[in-house]
């Protein structure tokens, strides 16, 4: 190839195995959608519990981040653990029929004023 020249674009997609991060990132998106209860959200969940190491962690061999196409790619180290994570959680919360923590809403909240402190209604 000559100097200066660009290389030839790349027009194949190449197939990869799945990984943590990016199977987290459907399963986020079939809850977001509403597809609880969808064999493709139950298929990530097992596959992202069945890769989990015993440290909590989660392989990930690929680089999944964004670049230039054949110059360079972007590796971000804790996709592979925050979105299984978020992913994990977020359907545990979706099915869960009362929170795993609990908030008190009060019915009534101080509020400062400039006549002093006064009670206001919390709706």
């Amino acid at each position: 190839m000559a100097a200066g020249a660009n290389p030839a674009p790349v027009t194949t997609f190449a197939p990869a195995p799945s990984c943590a991060s990016q199977t987290a990132w459907a399963v986020l998106g079939l809850r977001a959608a509403g597809e609880t209860n969808a064999p493709a959200a139950k298929r990530g969940l097992d596959y992202l519990l069945s890769r989990q190491n015993p440290d909590g962690s989660w392989p990930e061999e690929a680089t999944t981040g964004t670049g230039f196409p054949n110059i360079f790619y972007l590796t971000y180290g804790m996709y592979r653990d925050y979105f299984p994570m978020l992913a994990l959680a977020g359907w545990l919360e979706a099915l869960r029929p009362v929170p795993i923590f609990p908030v008190e809403r009060p019915s009534r909240l101080p509020c400062r004023h400039s006549a002093g402190i006064r009670e206001r209604e919390f709706v």
